[in-house]
């Protein structure tokens, strides 16, 4: 009898023993399925690395480009502030120069007039005689 039972308990631990294998072997497959996923993680990873140091570049250039511009925008400011003062002085020349000519003018026409005024009296003065 003690043969029949070492041959039952053999049997069951064998039984246990297949159990486990299955068990085990499953929890390899799921361990192959982890360790694939996780694979795919890393290469999602390293490109999103790849992406955000090509993103990181962009905007070193852009920022760097946009210095440049705002330095040529500061040019430009400065030279347009002293071509509207140029501007102004040659408006305000200008207007100066417009009054002085119109005094000109207006003195030349009184002189004229004058002058005319003048003809006309030595003309009578002369028929007269």
């Amino acid at each position: 009898m003690p043969l029949l039972k070492l041959i039952r308990a053999t049997k069951e631990r064998q039984g246990e023993l297949a159990q486990d294998l299955s068990v085990a072997r499953n929890e390899v497959r799921h361990g192959a399925v982890l360790a694939q996923e996780f694979l795919v993680v890393i290469e999602t990873t390293k490109e999103l690395e790849r992406q955000l140091s090509d993103a990181n570049s962009t905007a070193m250039a852009l920022d760097a480009e946009l210095a440049e511009v705002l330095e040529c925008n500061g040019q430009l400011q400065l030279a347009l502030e002293g071509s509207r003062k140029g501007v102004e002085e040659q408006a305000t020349f200008s207007e100066m120069r417009e009054a002085e000519l119109s005094s000109k003018l207006l003195t030349t026409d009184m002189t004229r007039q004058s002058l005319g005024d003048a003809a006309a009296v030595v003309k009578n003065a002369l028929r007269v005689e």
